[in-house]
């Protein structure tokens, strides 16, 4: 054989397979492959899983916190329904999607103290104000899974992934839930039209006498929260809070519907910005929009600032806010009411004698007048930048802000005797009253512009008018009681309207009918004028009565009482007003008898009724209401003789930060009794002297002078003043005799 084909033949026969070296490579290379492969597949399974555990974990978390948002109760009553109350720390477990879940909710509770902080985002876990329920809850949801806790995860029906496998975490998320929440908020709830859409709350409806629930119908009831306003005063001025409440009832259960937060306040202010310029940046009145308050629009025009450091933390608001003028997107020139903040103030031709108490010219076009003090106690018209006028404001607590509201006008006051409410007839009487009084006059008010630069253009009808035959409210007492007590306490309580626009009368003569629903008396419903903007979206009710801005609160310790003849045969309690009401008015007492007297509580219609301060402009008097009882005295002791001589006069102060209304009187030989302005005296005596006290001023002389009574003692110490006049001391025929506190050491250097 030819050695080129052996060569050939050999090289052919090593190129027919495959070595055993070359098949160990290439088994290595295939096994590393398919175990990177296998781990592959293994990392992606894993991640899968994670993923689903992470996806099943935020849906159990978004599912908790709409939950926790759609709470339907305040408190907590033991019942199945959620509770904002309910809302505190809990762990649990639950299952999802083949997986074990450990759930974790930690809760922190919030509150805002309105009185002490300083913006509205100051809020504290400690409540300062023992409120009932948090301000807000920061709720913390965190939801884990565990290798140990997690069953297999299945794959298909051939694979699964050991729970060793997977691994544990966890996921945590943080919200807000506020108090305000409603059920309208949870994403899983729907709201059907007319449905409760507020939390509902458990209310315990207030005891009377003090609280009176009136009856709006459809079992809808109204009360004030407070009979007797919280008199706060700051040193010097005068700040009152009280709310209303509207709340359900059927049978035992009361739910809370609405609450309405109010506020009277009394200021000194200056005129301008502060930095030399009369105008400035302020809001329009709030407005009652039917079923809920609507904070006014910003505006230029006249404003004030906060003009003493020892007053309400409001007045600065106050100062600010309470002018009219100005131009607003708003306004409505055939219903200028709306923008002005005493719509019932004169606005006569002055060339026809008539009175005009808005600025016709000038900076101040179209702002009401302003008015402060000077040394001698005179009301004098502020109208420089920088003048010091006083100002009294009312105000209301719109979602969450205090706002300057329309001021307060009262339309009817009456008196009841001690006992008179604790009968269920008797408040169902009274409540019959109210409501049938405030119906019959908006319903006479109708479509009619309300309440221009005029007096009211109705006024509330009496009882005997509006109640049924046999039916009356009370118009006298008896002394002693039937308890055999000689004294009692009588109480007074005013009803209030507040100014209705013209689109808030459209809204009422809509719901006036039967036939109506709220769509059709809400924004674009048939039963409203095209241009009407009111959406009844918060009161969920067609009651006619829930949409009309009326109250009736307790006035007892807030009016002024007196008694005629003077102290005799009944004395009734008539102290200045003090810190937290401690302080008795209205209390009658027997003091001699059988005679009768005519017991009268009297106070301003207006913001003064709610802090019983100075007047602040010169139509005080023209707005006093005031209401009378007869007091019948049972006793066999004969009442003294009348005084023959009848002394009166005001009391002013021109002492800055001295209410004239907290200064005290006492008499000897002499019956004195204080006025709402200041005093009246019956001369029983021979040596008859008036005592005025209690008008001190820290670090300030303050004395006492009038031009028309001598003074037998006038104590200049600026810790306790004192001043005492001798009443005989008048001249013949002297009848009237004004008093007035002076920043001085003694009358001859005043």
């Amino acid at each position: 054989m030819p050695m080129n084909a052996y060569f050939t033949q050999t090289s052919m026969n090593r190129q027919a397979g495959f070595n055993l070296m070359e098949i160990l490579v290439a088994v290595v290379v295939f096994a590393v492959g398919m175990l990177a492969l296998a781990s592959l597949q293994g990392a992606l399974t894993r991640s899968s899983a994670e993923a689903n555990a992470r996806t099943v974990a935020h849906n159990l978390i978004e599912e908790i916190i709409e939950d926790r948002r759609g709470f339907g109760l305040m408190g907590s009553d033991g019942t199945d329904m959620p509770a904002y109350l309910d809302i505190t720390d809990s762990t649990y477990q639950q299952t999802r999607g083949g997986l074990a879940f450990t759930i974790t909710e930690a809760v922190t509770d919030y509150y805002y103290d309105r009185v002490n902080n300083a913006t509205i985002d100051d809020f504290s876990t400690a409540n300062e104000l023992d409120k009932f329920y948090p301000d807000l809850k920061v709720l913390t949801v965190t939801v884990a899974w565990s290798s140990q806790a997690t069953p297999d995860f299945v794959i298909d029906e051939n694979t699964s992934i050991s729970a060793a496998n997977m691994g544990s975490g966890q996921i945590s998320v943080s919200t807000v839930v506020k108090s305000a929440t409603s059920s309208a908020s949870a994403m899983v709830q729907s709201q059907e039209s007319n449905s409760q859409i507020a939390p509902l709350n458990p209310y315990s409806p207030g005891a009377r006498p003090d609280v009176i629930g009136l009856a709006l119908g459809d079992d809808r009831f109204k009360e004030s929260l407070t009979p007797v306003p919280d008199v706060i005063s700051r040193d010097e001025l005068v700040e009152t809070n009280f709310d209303v409440i509207t709340y359900s009832q059927t049978g035992d259960d009361s739910v809370f519907l609405r609450q309405e937060n109010f506020k009277s306040v009394t200021c000194e202010c200056a005129l301008g910005d502060g930095n030399g310029s009369m105008t400035g940046t302020g809001r329009r009145p709030t407005l009652w929009a039917a079923d809920e308050y609507e904070e006014g629009e910003w505006v230029t025009k006249t404003v004030g600032v906060s003009d003493n450091n020892n007053q309400s933390f409001y007045c600065d608001v106050c100062c600010r806010d309470h002018h009219d003028g100005g131009t607003g997107e708003k306004d409505d020139a055939n219903d200028e009411g709306r923008s002005l903040y005493d719509p019932w103030r004169p606005r006569g031709d002055v060339a026809l004698g008539e009175t005009n108490d808005y600025h016709p010219s000038g900076a101040m076009q179209g702002n009401h007048k302003h008015y402060g003090y000077n040394n001698a106690g005179v009301l004098l018209e502020a109208t420089t930048v920088g003048a010091h006028y006083e100002e009294s404001c009312r105000m209301v607590r719109v979602d969450g802000f205090w706002r300057v509201i329309h001021d307060f006008r009262q339309e009817g006051l009456n008196i009841f005797p001690w006992d008179y409410f604790n009968y269920n007839a008797n408040a169902d009487v009274y409540s019959e009253y109210v409501t049938r009084a405030v119906a019959s006059m908006v319903g006479a008010i109708g479509e009619d512009v309300e309440y221009h630069w005029q007096s009211p253009l109705d006024t509330l009808p009496a009882p005997a008018a509006v109640l049924d035959a046999g039916d009356d409210l009370p118009s006298s007492t008896t002394l002693p009681t039937w308890q055999a007590a000689d004294s009692q306490q009588l109480r007074s309580r005013g009803i209030y309207l507040d100014f209705m626009s013209a689109e808030v009368r459209d809204v009422l003569n809509c719901l006036s009918s039967d036939d109506n629903t709220v769509e059709d008396c809400s924004k674009g419903g048939s039963g409203v004028s095209a241009s009407n903007t009111i959406e009844l979206d918060a009161i969920g009710s067609d009651n006619y009565l829930e949409a009309i801005p009326f109250f009736d609160v307790q006035l007892t310790w807030l009016d002024r009482w007196t008694e005629n003849p003077i102290n005799s045969p009944v004395d009734t309690t008539n102290e200045p007003v003090a810190d937290d009401n401690a302080h008795s008015r209205g209390v009658a007492s027997l003091e001699a008898g059988p005679s009768s007297s005519t017991v009268t509580a009297f106070g301003h219609r207006g913001n003064l009724g709610f802090t019983d301060t100075d007047p602040i402009d010169l139509r005080y008097n023209d707005n006093v209401g005031e209401a009378d009882m007869t007091v019948q005295t049972l006793s066999t002791v004969p009442a003294p003789p009348p005084g023959t001589v009848q002394v009166s006069g005001s009391i002013t102060s021109g002492v800055s930060g001295v209410q004239a209304s907290k200064v005290d009187i006492e008499a000897s030989d002499a019956s004195c009794q204080r006025t709402g302005t200041g005093y009246i005296c019956w001369i029983t005596g021979s040596n008859p002297r008036l005592t005025l006290s209690g008008y001190n001023k820290n670090n300030t002389d303050t004395v006492a002078c009038s031009d028309n009574m001598t003074e037998s003692q006038n104590n200049d110490n600026a810790n306790d003043p004192r001043a005492i006049f001798d009443l005989d001391s008048l001249a013949v025929g002297t009848a009237i005799a004004d008093i007035v506190i002076y920043p001085s050491a003694s009358c001859s250097a005043a």
